[in-house]
């Protein structure tokens, strides 16, 4: 959990006044020190404008974001994992994020009524199985790997891969009641595509109560007012029924049949 930030910088930051505000209704701390007075405290993000402070704090393995701006542009922040230039633009929500990216911890990317859908973790793989495990899940998707030590490091691999490098990804699906995973989705590119395509699955014993328009009409709106997609695509088996009539009810229309990986599908596209 997020409880300091702290600015240590060369430069007078201006007036934060997003990132005060967000610091004040979720109860974090917010200091402007000076590069002598370094302290290293735990659950704390720091945000310097100096190359030698940026490599002394990751040295101690402290969380650190760079603030770059016109009078530090000749120092060399390549080693950054993260940065930001407009800072007074920017608010908590940003800052908290970069915290859990260096953490290790899953963004949350969207809530809806009833579920909040965040990044996958390790920790998911188990309930990923047990979703899995339906007897018609796997029918129009690929399956999971056989040994899940396989599939621990796919979900390591894609959580670099995908979260921290495209933004989005496919995220995981949990119930707000009880905390329970329940399904996947999200956005990924398909080779050959050019649009982001909308893939989502729901646990069987949590279809047909409305989870998946559900969660489907969340990305999409994230899709639209996050990514700044243009439009997005499905491909979807003829004979998958439930997938298509959801489909429509989302606003796709029918665009094409297309051959992938030998296997014939409908492309539906929908303009954001």
């Amino acid at each position: 959990m997020l409880r300091n930030i702290i600015l240590i910088t060369k430069k007078q930051p201006p007036k934060l006044d997003k990132l005060m505000d967000g610091c004040i209704q979720r109860g974090v701390r917010l200091y402007t020190t000076f590069p002598e007075e370094v302290t290293l405290l735990a659950e704390t993000l720091y945000i310097t404008d100096t190359a030698e402070i940026y490599r002394g704090l990751r040295e101690e393995f402290a969380n650190v974001l760079v603030w770059l701006h016109e009078d530090n542009r000749e120092q060399d922040f390549s080693m950054a994992s993260y940065a930001v230039e407009e800072i007074e633009e920017a608010d908590y929500t940003y800052f908290e994020k970069v915290y859990l990216r260096f953490r290790g911890l899953p963004w949350t990317v969207a809530e809806t009524k009833r579920c909040i859908i965040r990044e996958m973790t390790e920790e998911d793989v188990e309930d990923l199985y047990r979703i899995y495990q339906g007897k018609n899940i796997t029918k129009y998707m690929e399956a999971l790997y056989e040994d899940p030590e396989e599939e621990r490091q796919f979900v390591r691999a894609y959580i670099k891969n995908a979260y921290e490098y495209y933004g989005y990804g496919t995220w995981v699906i949990c119930r707000k009641e009880n905390n329970r995973l329940i399904g996947r989705v999200g956005f990924n590119l398909r080779e050959g595509f050019e649009e982001p395509e909308l893939g989502f699955v729901i646990g069987e014993e949590y279809q047909r109560q409305g989870y998946a328009r559900e969660c489907c009409e969340a990305v999409i709106s994230l899709g639209k007012e996050e990514y700044e997609f243009d439009q997005i695509q499905v491909l979807i088996k003829e004979e998958n029924l439930p997938s298509l009539m959801l489909s429509e009810k989302l606003g796709f229309t029918f665009e094409e049949k297309v051959l992938w990986e030998k296997e014939e599908y409908l492309r539906y596209l929908k303009k954001l």
